[in-house]
């Protein structure tokens, strides 16, 4: 192939891929600045890993923008250990494996083309060739030159009895065929309607429309209706949104497309344009009273709640009682949803929840226990609501006959075998605010025993089989978590207040930090406002996180809103959750506290809002961690507790991105050098069935280097990365039996949270169910301790907590008391401290992992010429930020 054509193409890839990624910009010490003779003497002959190792070393100087000089100064600095031949022969073979791989290597492969670009030695052109084969078979699938007419574009001899199917061709050969056949150039650029005569623009533009086709797409308007439902339901709005224009492009009247399209806007939080959607939906259907219904809610939601009362107001206009009833009662419903809001918001609120009241009584009239089942317990959920909000707790109390009818429908449901969520899970609101009745009814151990119960519903549900015949924990059974030491705190989110429950042990009942009271007067009720003041910190919390994960890292933690005020965030959510209340409430023998969150606060690190007295781990559920400590008292047979105390480590470093591959590896291989038996399957080889298998080897350890991602709406898509384009989802953790492993740490980004609140507050209950995400799946198979990390974490900082923390396990430390320990160290080491760290660590490493060793020597290095960081006492990973993100769950 022609050199101008790759670099056509390698161009457009580049332009594809987009410039350097903040991740590309972060400095980084050349291993070659600290490579000596005697040392290079010393070192053992390199292996693959080692060649692979410098070759990384080499591509990210390339990708900061090393100029050809910089390049050829590195390679000199290696010469006396690696010759020219050596380097090409290496990476020969290195490109083999790549291109026998299935994964996606696009970013190694664009910096080996510009490596190429630079250098034009054998070792440059074999690295250009290698990425520009990456990049040709990664981004579309071989070009296709049909071989039959019409129209025929080639027409070779063909026996009559044996028809040819078309024959794949790849680029090079497409092009030579285009340089000896002008006549082919026209057809294939009539086909392509360009005009076109150049066999470099034909490419181009076989290029272009390859990428942007990656699947078969839909001809018809219901073909892109149902895809835009699927992309829905999995959680891609924008997908759906893209799938509903083209189906309204060939049907604009189909009133349901245009109703999908405005959910999947309010989705994404684009009520403006969902209401102009929901606004076509009337025009041509004025009697769906789902679009009445949500364009008054897409109204309320931008706080223009008299807009949106107007608007309900106008839809019963056209939704009469004697013909939609169920249509009616919903408008009525969320009319009186709409007056709730509006006094949340307001300094006296008391004449907007009346109101509110009237409305939900009217719904009543339709949206009966026989007609509206499910009706009816919402709004009797949204009066006891109203009710506690106004202080008056006898009138809601009143309506707790809704837990009959509750229980009624779920055994209807489980006798009838019907597929779908259940009732429960669909009325979880109104079964938090029976949890608010018991509260206010002083019946405080029936309130945290409901609580638990809802919990596990959403737990039963999500995880598939997990414990479904065991009885959700009474308050005795809480007690067995318990000992002189240690304490729970167990938080409850109802869509009217925040409780917390303070459990101690051979305590009689819980000790509740906050309970519904009446309001003093005409101001807004303390409960209320705590509930508010929480939904108001989580979304400017989201905000702050949103934009940080776009801006580039920074050596300051306080150049971006989110890292800036992390530490005043934390401080203000401690006020908020009254957290000296609680300390005051905890017996002072008491060492260690499991915390047991719940929706949003499971992705808040409540752990550091304690202070340094207490060893903190988390639970998702009594119930789980009554199940783990059952598991606990069963030992292995002897035979296998050799296996159980094996680590099996997963490698997938390149699904995090180049910045932070360097700190991967070195931190898999101090691990793993850590255990005798231990076994390594890097992204290459990581594929769903090959891990899938180790796993259930029963190991001890399983140790996750990667990326991995929590879908709070979507629990059963939650995944880790493996091997393009594999992925471990929660559903495949949930059919596995891990009761060996002692221990998972998942060595990724956002195992705990994804930058927008995961379970929604809502006044309305709708989305009030459980945050279940992958650190449940895995405990409730039967993992002991799991260790993961709430937000993005610096490949430096969560390489040096990591190694630290397996090497207080190394030497008997208990799980999470490693993980608080690892913290106090990371946050109080110096510079100083940190270079010899380098130093101990190249040494321990030399043998095994010889380039490893020379880059922390490196690194030690660049530390001790800094006289001003070595002479500081300032720790470098003090701030929250570095530590922090770092939770343990289990027992």
């Amino acid at each position: 192939m022609l050199r101008r054509i790759w670099d056509a193409i390698a161009s457009w890839f580049r332009r594809l891929l987009g410039q350097d990624t903040p991740e590309r910009r972060r400095r980084r010490a050349s291993l070659s600045s600290a490579t000596t003779t005697q040392s290079q003497a010393n070192l053992p002959p390199l292996g693959d890993a080692d060649y692979e190792f410098l070759l990384m070393q080499l591509l990210e100087g390339v990708a900061h923008g090393w100029p050809k000089e910089r390049v050829s100064k590195f390679l000199v600095d290696l010469q006396a250990r690696i010759t020219e031949e050596q380097w090409t022969n290496w990476l020969h073979r290195f490109g083999e494996r790549l291109l026998a791989s299935p994964a996606p290597n696009n970013e190694l492969a664009s910096r080996m083309v510009r490596l190429g670009e630079l250098i034009t030695t054998p070792l440059g052109n074999t690295a250009y060739e290698i990425g520009m084969q990456l990049l040709l078979r990664e981004t579309r699938p071989p070009v296709t030159v049909p071989k039959e007419s019409p129209p025929p574009l080639i027409q070779p001899p063909i026996e009559e009895e044996e028809p040819l199917e078309p024959q794949p061709v790849t680029l090079d050969e497409l092009f030579d065929l285009l340089q000896q056949d002008q006549g082919l150039v026209q057809q294939i650029a009539a086909q392509l309607q360009i005009d076109a005569t150049d066999p470099q623009a034909i490419i181009q533009e076989l290029i272009n429309k390859s990428a942007a086709i990656d699947r078969t797409e839909p001809d018809t308007a219901d073909g892109w209706f149902n895809l835009g439902v699927q992309q829905q339901t999995s959680g891609d709005a924008k997908g759906a949104i893209a799938s509903y224009d083209r189906s309204l492009e060939l049907d604009p009247h189909a009133s349901a497309v245009w109703s999908n399209r405005g959910v999947a806007l309010a989705d994404l939080g684009r009520y403006e344009e969902a209401i102009a959607t929901f606004e076509r939906v009337l025009q041509i259907e004025p009697t769906s009273h789902w679009a009445w219904n949500n364009r008054g809610q897409a109204l309320a939601e931008l706080g223009r709640f008299e807009d949106a009362i107007a608007s309900f107001n106008e839809g019963l206009k056209y939704i009469q009682s004697t013909t939609q009833p169920e249509g009616w009662g919903q408008l009525h419903r969320a009319k009186g949803n709409a007056y709730y809001d509006q006094g949340r918001w307001a300094l006296y609120p008391h004449d907007y929840w009346r109101k509110a009241i009237s409305e939900y009584e009217l719904a009543l009239n339709t949206l009966t226990p026989s007609a509206s089942p499910l009706g009816h317990l919402q709004v009797l959920q949204d009066l006891i609501r109203t009710y506690l909000s106004l202080g008056q707790v006898e009138k809601a109390q009143e309506l707790g006959r809704g837990s009959q009818l509750l229980e009624r429908l779920i055994d209807q449901e489980e006798q009838s075998g019907i597929l779908g969520i259940p009732v429960l899970i669909q009325s979880i609101g109104f079964h938090q605010l029976m949890v608010d009745l018991a509260v206010q009814s002083g019946q405080l151990t029936q309130a945290l025993e409901l609580a638990e119960k809802g919990k596990n519903a959403c737990f039963n549900w999500f995880l598939g089989d997990w414990n479904e015949d065991l009885p959700s924990p009474t308050w005795n059974d809480l007690q067995q978590l318990l000992n002189p030491s240690n304490a729970i705190i167990y938080w409850h989110l109802s869509p009217a207040t925040l409780t917390t429950f303070v459990i101690t042990h051979d305590s009689q009942q819980p000790l509740v930090q906050s309970a519904v009271t009446p309001a003093n007067g005409e101001e807004l009720p303390i409960p209320v406002q705590r509930w508010r003041e929480f939904d108001n910190w989580v979304k400017d919390w989201d905000q702050q996180y949103q934009e940080d994960r776009h801006l580039e890292p920074q050596p300051e933690v306080t150049t971006s809103r989110w890292r800036g005020n992390l530490i005043e965030k934390l401080n203000n959510l401690a006020v908020i959750l009254n957290v000296a209340d609680i300390l005051s409430q905890i017996p002072a023998n008491v060492k260690n506290l499991i915390l047991i969150p719940h929706r949003d606060l499971h992705r808040l690190p409540l752990h550091a809002l304690f202070g340094d007295r207490f060893i903190i781990s988390y639970l998702p559920s009594a119930q789980i961690g009554l199940t783990l400590k059952r598991l606990g008292q069963i030992s292995p047979p002897a035979s296998d507790r050799e296996r159980t105390t094996a680590l099996l480590c997963v490698e997938c470093p390149h699904r995090e991105g180049a910045q932070a591959l360097v700190y991967s590896q070195i931190e898999a291989a101090v691990v793993t050098q850590m255990f005798e038996n231990a076994t390594r399957i890097d992204d290459a080889i990581a594929t769903k069935e090959r891990v899938v298998t180790a796993l259930s080897s029963g190991y001890g350890i399983f140790h996750y280097t990667g990326n991995a991602s929590d879908r709070p709406k979507i629990p059963g898509q939650s995944a880790l990365a493996l091997a393009y384009p594999d992925q471990l989802t929660l559903e495949d953790i949930s059919r596995l039996y891990l009761n060996s492993y002692q221990l998972v740490y998942l060595s990724a980004c956002e195992t705990g949270v994804t930058g927008k609140s995961a379970i929604r507050l809502t006044a309305r209950g709708a989305n009030a169910t459980e945050f279940v995400g992958l650190v449940s799946a895995f405990l409730s198979r039967g993992v002991t301790n799991i260790v993961s990390t709430l937000w993005t974490v610096e490949a430096i900082s969560r390489g040096l907590l990591t190694i630290e923390f397996y090497r207080l396990i190394g030497v008997g430390v208990a799980p999470a008391a490693a993980l608080k320990q690892a913290q106090q160290w990371l946050r109080a080491l110096t510079y100083s401290e940190l270079a010899q760290w380098y130093q101990d660590l190249a040494t321990q490493l030399a043998d095994n992992a010889p380039s490893i060793s020379e880059y922390l020597r490196t690194e030690a290095n660049v530390l001790q010429r800094d006289t001003a960081k070595m002479s500081s006492s300032q720790p470098p990973f003090a701030h929250p930020y570095h530590w922090a993100a770092f939770t343990i769950a289990g027992i």
